[in-house]
């Protein structure tokens, strides 16, 4: 009986970890398209929100601002690790951290179609 219930788990297993996870792209590519999303995203907090247009340019000066500093963090921490770690370490780093980034983006997915973010 034991090892039927074994059997039976580690086929399990191997099906749960066999499927596939799908690949999606880069969420923005490129600054245009960031602008555009961010841009929708205002449209739909102004209308949902009733946003004067103060606000709006408040909002988007806000989220310029964190995402530029985002940037400057991301790019002084791949620096620092680069200084720290050996060539092959950083390459590894590197590719773990782009998994880790794919798979991440890959919860924001429902069915193949992304999720809809209230704001």
């Amino acid at each position: 009986m034991k090892k039927i219930i074994m059997a039976l788990s580690l086929m399990i297993a191997t099906a749960t970890f066999a499927q596939e996870q799908p690949k999606m792209e880069k969420s923005y590519p490129n600054q245009e398209q960031r602008k555009q999303k961010q841009q929708e995203h205002l449209d739909k907090m102004q209308k949902d929100l009733n946003l004067s247009p103060e606000q709006v340019q408040k909002i988007k000066a806000m989220q310029d601002e964190h995402f530029s500093e985002m940037e400057t963090k991301k790019k002084d921490h791949d620096a620092e690790m680069k200084n720290i770690l050996t060539p092959d370490q950083y390459q590894k780093w590197k590719k773990q951290k782009e998994e880790m980034m794919e798979g991440k983006k890959g919860m924001h997915k429902m069915d193949g179609k992304k999720k809809k973010n209230k704001y």
